[in-house]
């Protein structure tokens, strides 16, 4: 089922640590299938390096599992909340990268400063408000909450890491590597 969307997710996955954005097993990636409804997402708790596309989890947009051998991330109610209020989005990636997530500790957004952040996210990358851990909801509901508008490529995720939203899983992978650069740049400069 979804066999080629399932080597893109794994690839994509795999991508997050070429990048340098993830360590272990922290981190994931989904794409969706938008004629059919699914989802296709890490597995929890499996390593990159062993990760293969029959390793991805196709689940439904409840989150329910509709094929895998393995549990989804344990994100994936985040994920298929924003599928669900974004139809334009058809990859998700959520990541602790330093330098993002450095804003995320502070509890601040990353400002739009340079020409790339402008071109490629249209301002500064919001951050949620408190959010509940304990709903299967609460992250998707305060991702979905801080977007100012319907076009938003990344928000920040109070006190916890990144989420970046594409055309597809490479496309939100993308705009991690991006964010992570700008951020990085950004502290080297002392902001």
């Amino acid at each position: 089922m979804l066999e080629e969307l399932k080597e893109k997710v794994c690839a994509a996955n795999k991508e997050l640590v070429k990048q340098g954005l993830v360590i272990l097993t922290i981190g994931n990636v989904s794409g969706r299938d938008r004629r059919k409804e699914y989802v296709v997402i890490k597995p929890e708790g499996v390593s990159y390096e062993e990760m293969t596309p029959a390793d991805m989890v196709v689940t439904g947009l409840n989150g329910e599992v509709v094929e895998g051998s393995h549990p989804p991330s344990g994100y994936i109610h985040a994920h298929c909340f924003v599928y669900k209020h974004r139809k334009d989005v058809g990859g998700i990636a959520h990541t602790h990268s330093p330098y993002a997530t450095s804003y995320a500790v502070q509890g601040k957004p990353i400002p739009a400063l340079l020409i790339p952040h402008t071109a490629n996210f249209g301002g500064d990358i919001p951050i949620t408000q408190k959010y509940d851990m304990e709903h299967k909801y609460g992250i998707g509901s305060a991702l979905i909450k801080a977007m100012k508008n319907k076009n938003e490529k990344a928000v920040i995720l109070d006190r916890h890491g990144i989420f970046t939203f594409g055309n597809d899983a490479a496309d939100a992978v993308k705009y991690a590597a991006i964010l992570e650069d700008l951020a990085k740049t950004y502290r080297a400069a002392g902001r």
